[in-house]
């Protein structure tokens, strides 16, 4: 769909093909002028353990895809699942990157015979509750933009974009607010030793027989990632 419907000046091909070959060297099998009219059927003849459609583009009537008036990722037919414009409701590439996603997640449970449910968003934290140790100056840089007589010329994207280090600088100039980035410095500030360390993208383990409720880790968490509540019978203890 992204060589045949999207224009060259859009969707230059040489990055297509770059994307195509990574997809390939990951190990996906790609299968082309395959025509596909029931989804059910194929995924029987296939024996998959799951199928995803995403196709990037609204369907042919022709098609036949069961229930799929269900408006988010298909989880309405046992093993199918869908994303993106073949879906009803906001058709945008952020929501077709959102709808990915959250397939990935669904299809590994489905997998392991679960039901995956997203978690619920951490609070917004305001800049005034950060408790930063460190003041840079990090501002801001602007995307270099095409020349005005150059875009007469041609179709080439106005916004160049930023390069590998610059989108690195970008990306570190987050403050992570209300999520913890695993700083250890919660770790280092615990004058009772009642945090541990779990594995890497798992954050802290919290000792609540040991944990008195002094708010050093608060004090010491940048952004503002810890909170202090109080449990019905029992002492007050951090919470991460």
């Amino acid at each position: 769909m992204m060589r045949y419907g999207i224009p060259s000046y859009r969707r230059p091909r040489p990055i297509l093909n770059a994307e195509i070959a990574c997809i390939g060297r990951m190990g996906v099998r790609i299968s082309l002028n395959r025509r596909v009219d029931q989804v059910e059927i194929e995924n029987q003849l296939g024996d998959f353990d799951a199928v995803f459609v995403a196709i990037g583009a609204h369907l042919g009537e022709q098609v036949d895809i069961p229930k799929r008036d269900a408006g988010k990722v298909l989880d309405a037919v046992p093993g199918i699942f869908a994303g993106g414009d073949v879906t009803p409701g906001t058709r945008s590439v952020t929501y077709a990157t959102g709808h990915g996603g959250k397939a990935v997640h669904c299809i590994h449970a489905w997998l392991n015979q679960r039901t995956w449910q997203k978690p619920p968003s951490s609070a917004l934290v305001p800049y005034e509750k950060l408790h930063l140790w460190y003041h840079t100056e990090a501002n801001s840089q602007a995307q270099p933009m095409l020349a005005a007589e150059q875009r007469q010329r041609g179709f080439d994207e106005v916004l160049q974009g930023f390069d590998k280090d610059r989108t690195r600088y970008e990306a570190s100039r987050c403050y992570c607010c209300g999520n913890c980035f695993e700083c250890d410095a919660c770790y280092g500030g615990c004058p009772e030793g009642a945090i541990g360390i779990l594995d890497t993208g798992h954050g802290y383990r919290i000792d609540y027989e040991l944990c008195t409720g002094c708010g050093a880790c608060i004090a010491q968490c940048p952004s503002h990632a810890i909170s202090l509540f109080s449990r019905p019978n029992q002492p007050t203890g951090a919470n991460t």
